[in-house]
């Protein structure tokens, strides 16, 4: 099984003007374990698992983008829809037995821009 596809969010799609920037401190196992865990804990009627940010300075606040170690997620139904809410939620749920307790997985923001974010933080 192929599983879904990644996209991951380019500048110009970002209503800020930032997509996702990865570098390759991203690509150390632990972290891309992030990605492995988001492709199989996709719904079934997940075509699309959209990265939505990778880096991210933030300035004086301790944030695991800022070291390369959190993903943001959404997704994209096989009809083309944004993944729903509680499909998040339950994606979040299997990723979070998937990866184990070095990993927090959370859900939030608010509508267009609910998620799940995913650091690794052992």
């Amino acid at each position: 099984m192929k599983g879904p596809l990644f996209h991951f969010k380019t500048d110009a799609e970002s209503r800020v003007g930032r997509g996702c920037h990865l570098y390759a401190s991203h690509f150390v196992p632990e972290v891309v374990r992030i990605l492995w865990a988001a492709g199989r804990s996709a719904p079934k009627n997940c075509s699309i698992v959209r990265c939505t940010e990778g880096y991210r300075s933030v300035g004086n606040d301790r944030d695991l983008h800022e070291e390369c170690r959190a993903f943001d997620f959404t997704g994209e139904s096989r009809a083309g829809w944004r993944l729903t809410h509680a499909e998040l939620v339950g994606m979040a749920e299997v990723m979070r037995e998937l990866l184990g307790p070095s990993y927090d997985v959370i859900c939030h923001g608010e509508e267009s821009n609910f998620h799940i974010h995913v650091e690794y933080d052992p």
